[in-house]
């Protein structure tokens, strides 16, 4: 749920969300999210992790608040809890 709204997500959306929300607020490695996503092919999914990302931010990011996911850029991505 996002803004009390329901949120359908991939199971591949669903997994990098997981992995962001386990490490909320450090840097997450592109390869350490591949990883534990695609354990045996990260090297070949990076770009297609970049895809899965950009997807899930257009479904949980919400007009006019805070974004959630966060590029630290040539590190990976930080997730910041909302402001309550």
């Amino acid at each position: 749920m996002r803004n009390q709204q329901p949120v359908m997500l991939t199971r591949i959306e669903y997994l990098i969300l997981e992995v962001l929300m386990r490490h909320a607020g450090e840097v997450v490695t592109r390869n350490a999210i591949a990883e534990s996503i695609w354990p045996t092919e990260r090297k070949q999914l990076l770009n297609t992790l970049e895809v899965h990302i950009s997807g899930l931010r257009r479904k949980i990011e919400v007009r006019g608040a805070p974004r959630l996911i966060h590029t630290v850029w040539g590190r990976g991505y930080r997730m910041e809890a909302p402001e309550q």
